[in-house]
C-alpha cells in the first residue's frame, strides 16, 4: 500500500509539473533542424531575453524522451543545470546525451521567475558539435587572424546585407589600469583601428549591435596579443632648412655652385642602440624632407650642403627630436 501511495503522489505532481509547463512556457519545436542549429537557436533566444532583462541566471532541465511523447513525464533520464554566464549554454548542449530531447528553461530574476521556455530537440547519432554565435575564443589564433575573424564577423556575409543598424558598440576593460571602455563605431575599419589600440595580453570584448527595431545582438569575443602584436608608433617629421648664400669664409656662394645636400639621421633606442642614416638630396633647389615612420627613440639630426665641385660643408646644427 505505501508503494501504490508513493507512485501516486509521484504521478501527480508529475502531471501538474507538465501542466503548468505547457500552460506558461513558450514552446519551440526544432527537431526538424539539425543539433547545432537548434542549439544556436537556444542560445540565440535565451541571449535575447538576458539583454533586454538582464536576469541573473537561467534554470535548465532536460529530459530523453522513452516514448516520443515528449512529455517530461515519459524522460528515461533527466538532469538539471544552472547557467549564470551565457557562453555556458553552447558547451551544455553539446554535452547531452544522443536522444530526443525537451529542455525546459526558467529564467531567473529576483528570486522569481521571469520567462519560460520549451525547446524540442533531435541529438541523433551523427551530430556535429554546435558552435556559439556569440561566443568565440582565438586565444589559439595569432592576433592578425584573431582581429580579421572578429571584423568579418561583424561586417562580413552576415550583416552586409542589413541597413536597419542603429548602432555599434564595444566594451572592453582596459589592461593598463583596469577601467571599463566602452566605445562606438560605424566601420570595420573603425573597429579594427579600436582593436589595434590594445595593448599586449589577453583580453575580452563584448560587442552590441543595435537594430532599429530595438532588437540587440550581443557578442563576446577573447583573444590575446602579444608583445611583438603592438604596432610600434611612428611620427612623419617635416624637416625644412634655407639654402646658404654664403661660404664658410665668408665670400659669396652661388646657387649654381650647390650641386644638394646630405642629411645625417642617428636614432638612439631605449636600449641606447645608435642607428645611422645618411640621405642625399640631389636636387639644390629642395629646401624640405618629410622623414616618414620615424619609430620610437630619440633621433638626432643635422645636414652639410654639397658644392657643385663635391666639396662638403661643415656640419649644420644638430636638431633632437623624441619620438615616445
Amino acid at each position: 500500500m505505501k508503494v501504490v501511495k508513493t507512485f501516486l503522489v509521484w504521478a501527480v505532481f508529475c502531471m501538474a509539473g507538465a501542466y503548468s509547463t505547457h500552460a506558461l512556457a513558450e514552446v519551440r519545436d526544432l527537431r526538424d533542424a539539425s543539433f547545432a542549429e537548434a542549439s544556436r537557436t537556444v542560445e540565440t533566444t535565451l541571449n535575447w531575453f538576458h539583454v533586454l532583462s538582464g536576469n541573473e541566471r537561467f534554470e535548465l532541465e532536460f529530459f530523453t524522451v522513452s516514448d516520443g511523447s515528449q512529455d517530461s513525464c515519459s524522460a528515461a533520464y533527466s538532469d538539471t543545470r544552472s547557467v549564470t554566464a551565457m557562453e555556458q549554454i553552447i558547451p551544455i548542449l553539446n554535452d547531452l546525451p544522443i536522444a530526443e530531447l525537451r529542455l525546459e528553461v526558467a529564467a531567473m530574476a529576483n528570486g522569481a521567475v521571469a520567462g519560460e521556455w520549451v525547446f524540442l530537440l533531435n541529438k541523433p547519432l551523427d551530430f556535429d558539435n554546435a558552435e556559439s554565435v556569440l561566443f568565440r575564443a582565438f586565444g589559439n589564433l595569432n592576433y592578425d587572424d584573431a582581429s580579421t575573424r572578429i571584423v568579418d564577423g561583424i561586417f562580413g556575409a552576415d550583416q552586409s546585407s542589413r541597413d536597419d543598424v542603429q548602432m555599434y558598440r564595444i566594451s572592453y576593460t582596459d589592461n593598463s589600469d583596469g577601467s571599463e571602455v566602452v566605445r562606438r563605431f560605424d566601420s570595420a575599419t573603425a573597429l579594427s583601428g579600436i582593436l589595434d589600440e590594445l595593448g599586449a595580453g589577453d583580453h575580452r570584448v563584448e560587442i552590441t549591435i543595435t537594430y532599429t527595431s530595438g532588437e540587440q545582438s550581443l557578442r563576446q569575443i577573447s583573444f590575446s596579443k602579444s608583445e611583438s602584436d603592438i604596432a610600434e608608433p611612428s611620427v612623419d617629421m617635416r624637416l625644412a632648412w634655407v639654402a646658404p648664400s654664403r661660404r664658410e669664409d665668408g665670400t659669396s656662394l652661388a646657387s649654381e655652385d650647390i650641386s644638394g645636400y646630405e642629411i645625417y639621421v642617428t636614432r638612439i633606442e631605449d636600449d641606447n642602440t645608435m642607428t645611422d642614416q645618411v640621405i642625399t638630396v640631389d636636387d639644390p633647389t629642395q629646401t624640405e624632407i618629410t622623414l616618414g615612420d620615424m619609430t620610437r627613440g630619440e633621433y638626432h639630426l643635422a645636414m652639410s650642403t654639397v658644392g657643385s665641385d663635391g666639396q662638403k660643408s661643415a656640419m649644420s646644427n644638430i636638431v633632437t627630436y623624441n619620438v615616445q
